[in-house]
């Protein structure tokens, strides 16, 4: 329950004025209270074989025995008389109770963070907290909570990411890439977050997958659906699941990539830099299956379908220096 639905519970419970189900609800907190997940948390870390976790735990009850120091007493005398006339003894400590818990959860689940990055050529799977599985592509970042704190498994990805997710209907499993969530309860599905080129692409293997925006839901997903999000336009298809996933086993194929995507995916796949100095091939797109091909020749490949100048600048540099383009879609 949060602090406003609580605030005017409470109200209605000092003027006497409580429903039947309000009151229910009410009494459903209190009773609930002390045995709600985040207290498990805190009794899990106290009792983790590191030192780090007793030492967390250790400066979260310091803090809770500071904040406890201002008596909800206090505090009421504090308020103006008109505004204390309004408001209960019972809604001021309970306020004060939640809110102190409320910012110590927040430094809880920042403290307990844990973020992995992929380096170039590499591939790894990670397994979570609550027992789901995701495959990191190279080049790709992702930070979730090593206990999963709070009402949701929330996950934030940058690259891409294939996810086996355990069910669980009770904490759904979220993965926010900028302004892009994905959601779901228990299902198997690939993220694409390249945030900084405004593509985002989710495709279902299994379940039904929920997609929003900061706006508003774009879509639900089931299994082969596809929805894939490019510059401010928003595409809903169907995809090939197993050819989509042989990244997993090291393959490197495109469908329709435009080449800003396709650099960075060989930057990551072969360790170098990718300059794209023409920004009329920004608009090229390109497919095809070049697993097992060396970087010059994917670029010999790609210059067959538009034509492009490379110049090599050193082992590590590459700058794309200069094309016809194409002509935007």
């Amino acid at each position: 329950m949060d602090k406003e639905r609580l605030k005017y519970l409470l109200t209605l419970y000092e003027a006497n004025a409580l429903s039947t189900d309000e009151k229910e609800e009410l009494e459903e907190w209190y009773e609930s209270f002390d045995t709600k997940e985040d207290d498990a948390h805190l009794i899990n870390l106290r009792f983790q074989g590191n030192k780090k976790g007793q030492k967390m735990y250790a400066n979260i009850l310091n803090r809770i025995k500071e904040k406890e120091a201002v008596t909800p007493r206090e505090f009421y005398r504090k308020i103006p008389l008109r505004g204390a006339a309004a408001i209960s003894l019972l809604l001021v400590a309970s306020i004060l109770l939640i809110s102190n818990r409320s910012s110590l959860y927040k430094e809880l689940i920042t403290a307990t963070n844990k973020t992995i990055y992929v380096p170039e050529g590499k591939m790894q799977i990670v397994s979570l907290p609550d027992g789901s599985k995701t495959w990191l592509r190279s080049g790709s970042t992702l930070t979730y909570n090593r206990f999963f704190l709070g009402g949701q498994r929330n996950l934030f990805l940058k690259g891409e990411a294939y996810f086996e997710v355990e069910r669980n209907p009770d904490k759904p499993f979220v993965v926010q890439s900028g302004s892009m969530k994905t959601t779901v309860l228990g299902t198997s599905f690939n993220i694409k977050a390249l945030t900084e080129f405004e593509i985002y692409e989710v495709l279902v293997r299994t379940g039904k997958v929920q997609v929003s925006d900061s706006n508003s839901i774009l879509a639900t997903l089931l299994p082969k659906d596809r929805l894939m999000a490019k510059h401010n336009q928003h595409i809903l298809d169907s995809a090939n699941v197993d050819n989509y996933l042989r990244w997993r086993n090291g393959n490197l194929r495109f469908d329709s990539s435009n080449i800003e995507e396709i650099a960075w995916y060989l930057e990551n796949r072969f360790g170098v830099n990718i300059e794209l100095a023409d920004m009329k091939m920004k608009s090229c797109t390109f497919s095809g299956d070049f697993t097992g091909l060396s970087l010059s020749s994917i670029f010999k490949i790609m210059q067959e379908v538009h034509p492009f100048e490379v110049q090599y600048l050193g082992k590590e540099n590459i700058k794309i220096i200069s094309g016809p383009g194409c002509s935007l879609p």
